[in-house]
């Protein structure tokens, strides 16, 4: 589920990167049911953007009948994959983020029904967290498209630890009227082999 939640929170999206100084873009995305067509919730998005890179920003999420589910708000300034967020979920007690990183460490929280859980995680190469995966996929698009494999480390607030994964480009397709690539995501470890893959 929480692989599922970082694809689907803007993670993929190349679009909102095209601005070539400092300014703030608004836009909004919906997350749609693949078979069904249904939407799923919609992501409401003020970013800062400084020559086509996020600076910072706030997402809200909506479920289609306007009720308001979760704010997420983010800042690239310490790391461009490893942003410092908070994110409340409205509609349950839940809260997660990373409170602080440096060379070394990736401090995250989680506190659901009351209870807090935090941790200081190892910080590694190609480590993304949470909106941190769009900007990471945008510089390897190239790789993905030639058909190498990439390893990056997920940090995961909401479990408290991270998580080794890979991704590679499985085939292109069209969705609507957009090309696409349809990508395999999975644990980069034998755990792949009890844990389905996600596309």
């Amino acid at each position: 589920a929480w692989i599922a939640r970082l694809l689907l929170c803007g993670a993929w999206m190349t679009a909102p990167c095209l601005a070539l100084s400092a300014e703030t873009q608004r836009f909004t995305t919906t997350a749609h049911d693949l078979k069904t067509g249904r939407a799923v919730y919609t992501e409401s998005y003020e970013v800062q953007v400084d020559n086509g890179r996020w600076v910072s920003g706030t997402t809200r999420y909506f479920l289609p009948n306007g009720t308001a589910i979760g704010e997420r708000k983010f800042d690239f300034s310490s790391d461009r994959y490893l942003p410092i967020y908070t994110l409340a979920q409205l509609n349950v007690e839940y809260h997660e983020g990373i409170t602080r990183l440096d060379a070394q460490h990736v401090d995250v929280f989680m506190i659901r029904d009351g209870h807090r859980q935090a941790a200081s995680l190892r910080h590694v190469q190609n480590m993304v967290a949470d909106c941190g995966s769009q900007p990471f996929v945008v510089d390897h698009l190239e790789q993905l498209e030639a058909g190498t494999t990439l390893h990056f480390t997920l940090a995961v607030p909401g479990k408290t630890d991270s998580f080794r994964l890979r991704g590679r480009k499985l085939e292109e397709v069209d969705i609507s009227v957009h090309r696409a690539m349809r990508v395999r995501i999975e644990l980069d470890s034998l755990l792949r082999l009890i844990l389905p893959p996600l596309e």
